[in-house]
């Protein structure tokens, strides 16, 4: 019965509502002490440029539910943006304590890592988040940039073509293959 007047509550208002935006705020105002409409919200001001909210909409968040994954993603992303590497490594590594299966957060913290230099911390954020979601091809072009940067070039040609097997027209694994084949003089990849 529960299910049912949802939907026809959602149904009955999806023309009263212009937007998400427009949907958060009125469950905010309906459910304040909700840890999940406060990140979404948070989210969707971030989206709109309006930071200084978006981020006190996210503290909110982790202050009703500090076991909530999602305003620490959306604060690491957030600081490593803004170029505060320090925060945004704090918080990626909250998410990943809280929820350690959160594939774009490795991906996202690995990226971090790498303009901190920490290439090996780096590469085992990429291959957690390979392991959380084989198929993500640009994880595989990014531990592959890693690996060619380590100058571990036989490991990245894998992961260029495992890219290219799950999206043969991904134009940056293309130009990584060739940059590699350039490196190694001719290096060319195994059939």
């Amino acid at each position: 019965m529960f299910l049912f007047a949802m939907a026809f509550t959602t149904w009955h208002q999806t023309g009263y509502f212009k937007d998400a935006f427009c949907f958060y705020q009125h469950a905010l105002a309906n459910f304040p002490g909700s840890s999940e409409v406060n990140s979404r919200l948070g989210e969707l001001l971030l989206n709109k440029g309006q930071k200084k909210e978006a981020v006190e909409h996210f503290y909110r968040a982790i202050q009703l539910d500090p076991e909530n994954p999602n305003p620490h993603s959306h604060l690491g992303d957030f600081f490593a943006a803004a170029n505060q590497p320090e925060k945004a490594a704090y918080h990626y590594r909250q998410a990943l304590r809280i929820k350690p299966d959160l594939a774009a957060v490795h991906n996202n913290f690995a990226n971090l890592l790498v303009t901190l230099g920490e290439l090996d911390k780096a590469v085992h954020h990429y291959r957690s988040a390979l392991k959380i979601d084989p198929m993500s091809y640009r994880v595989y072009n990014n531990l592959a940039t890693v690996l060619i940067s380590k100058g571990e070039f036989e490991q990245a040609r894998k992961c260029l073509e495992k890219a290219l097997a799950i999206k043969p027209d991904y134009q940056t694994a293309q130009e990584n293959l060739k940059r590699l084949e350039a490196i190694k003089g001719g290096f060319s990849p195994a059939p």
